[in-house]
């Protein structure tokens, strides 16, 4: 069963682990971006949905804003968190500009 967080007028979502798997999703989405040579800044602003699904390990389904560049924008991301996968327990399964 999936649960769904979604604050009132998209006021940030501040649950712990929705936070990590967030913060993962911004910084593996950077290391991306600077891998295809693309020199992008990009920093978490806040969360404004969250969905898990417990799945072998968990599913989070993200609505982050993050700033791009300098720019505000928002952006839908999947993160798979697999507790025993050591030492990187976090996975980016997709990430879409929105």
């Amino acid at each position: 069963m999936a649960s769904f967080v979604r604050t009132p007028d998209h006021n940030p979502v501040t649950d712990e682990q929705v936070m990590s798997a967030a913060r993962f999703a911004v910084d593996a989405q950077h290391k991306a971006l600077s891998a295809d040579g693309k020199n992008a800044a990009l920093e978490l602003v806040g969360v404004l949905a969250a969905e898990q699904q417990v799945v072998s390990g968990v599913n989070y389904r993200l609505e982050l804003r993050v700033k791009h560049n300098g720019a505000e924008k928002t952006a839908a991301a999947v993160v798979w968190w697999q507790a025993w996968r050591k030492p990187d327990p976090y996975q980016l399964t997709s990430w879409d500009w929105r």
